[in-house]
């Protein structure tokens, strides 16, 4: 009797033990994937354009490379200036020779974000010298804007979703912003309230071809765009690392009425990442 009493009970307390981590594991950890707004921050910049043709008679490629510190201050809850500390670029022709390019008096050059209330950039504007120099393969007013890379403005779970624009980076494609689609790929929850940390993905979502112009050549082609990007609670994103290509699908000369027989590359990387005092400090920024 004892034996035959003492099983079901014995089975009973397995069942519970069986399924005590799922009725009280809780809910996946979460952080608030918002802009912060506490203090100015200081970010640096390095971006690498490179342009390809390849045609039936020759092939030409250039490159530009571009270093550069930003210092952003919060205005207000919409607003951010942003500071250039330096920025220093070389453009790399045919010869394989790098040259400087005359950037110097850009420092202390402003430009001023506006955000949207969910934290996406919906304006840039500024400093003409700043925002309209010329530097080939190379937007500046798109480095700005990709300090702050869209964010959802709520508490965001593991595998949770957001679209949001992100600036096209070469000047013959034009200003129309691409889309993307970030996930929180993985969270860290830390170990104090307001400590966690995770790592964001992304990729574009156009699929309609974009028109390029650009020294009498005209065309369209494909955006494409892969991101990622370690955020923390405290203080936002703190390394991204963007890459967008574009391959052409058609090449016109002049008027357009003659088709070119070739094919334009466009890709750039751009690494952002946010200096602490000691980094500061090394490189010589206060």
């Amino acid at each position: 009797m004892h034996r035959s009493g003492g099983a079901p009970g014995f089975l009973a307390l397995l069942f519970l033990a069986l399924l005590a981590p799922f009725s009280c594991g809780g809910p996946p950890p979460a952080l608030d994937l918002q802009r912060s707004t506490d203090a100015p921050a200081v970010y640096q910049v390095s971006a690498t354009s490179e342009a390809s043709f390849y045609g039936s008679v020759s092939d030409l490629e250039g490159r530009t490379t571009l270093t550069a510190a930003f210092e952003a201050v919060p205005v207000s809850a919409a607003t951010v200036e942003v500071e250039v500390l330096y920025l220093a670029a070389s453009v790399e022709g045919a010869n394989g020779e790098p040259a400087a390019l005359g950037l110097g008096p850009l420092a202390g050059k402003r430009a001023r974000l506006t955000f949207s209330p969910e934290g996406q950039v919906t304006q840039v504007e500024g400093d003409r010298e700043l925002l309209e120099v010329q530097i080939p393969l190379m937007s500046v007013p798109a480095l700005v804007e990709g300090l702050f890379p869209p964010l959802p403005g709520e508490e965001t779970r593991a595998d949770d979703t957001w679209n949001g624009n992100v600036p096209i980076p070469f000047p013959p494609l034009g200003d129309q912003p691409a889309r993307a689609i970030y996930t929180l790929a993985d969270v860290d929850p830390g170990t104090e309230p307001g400590s966690g940390a995770g790592t964001v993905e992304g990729h574009g979502l156009g699929v309609a071809p974009r028109s390029f112009e650009h020294a009498g050549v005209s065309g369209r082609g494909d955006l494409d765009l892969i991101f990622e990007g370690d955020y923390d609670s405290k203080m936002g994103y703190t390394r991204t690392e963007r890459i967008t290509r574009f391959d052409s699908t058609s090449l016109r000369l002049g008027d357009g009425n003659l088709y070119a027989n070739g094919n334009v590359r466009l890709e750039q990387t751009t690494t952002t990442e946010l200096l602490n005092p000691a980094e500061r400090f090394g490189l010589g920024i206060e």
